[in-house]
C-alpha cells in the first residue's frame, strides 16, 4: 500500500524541539520532538490507542491534564457530550 504522507507544517520550538504536522491520506499527525501527540482522522473517525483512554462508563466530570492536540477531549466530547471537562 502506498502512503501518501505530507508535511504540512514545520516549526521550531525552544522548549519541545520541532513541531510537525503530518496528513498521510486521511489522518492528521500532530509531532513533537518525533512523537505523536495526536490525531485527527479527516473522515471523522476514531482509532488507536487512544480510545483506551475513554472510560467504558459514562463519567459526571474529567480532568485533563495536558490538552496535546486534543484527541481525548474530542474522543469524550463525542461519547459523552454532556460531560464536564476541566
Amino acid at each position: 500500500m502506498k502512503s501518501n504522507l505530507v508535511k504540512i507544517h514545520s516549526e521550531p520550538s525552544e522548549v519541545s524541539g520541532t513541531v510537525e504536522i503530518w496528513q498521510d491520506g486521511w489522518e492528521r499527525k500532530l509531532l513533537i520532538g518525533g512523537a505523536t501527540q495526536s490525531i485527527f482522522r479527516l473522515d471523522g473517525t476514531e482509532r488507536g490507542y487512544w480510545l483506551g483512554f475513554a472510560p467504558t462508563v459514562r463519567p459526571e466530570s474529567v480532568l485533563i491534564l495536558g490538552l496535546g492536540g486534543g484527541t481525548i477531549a474530542r474522543i469524550l466530547r463525542k461519547k459523552w457530550p454532556m460531560v464536564k471537562q476541566v
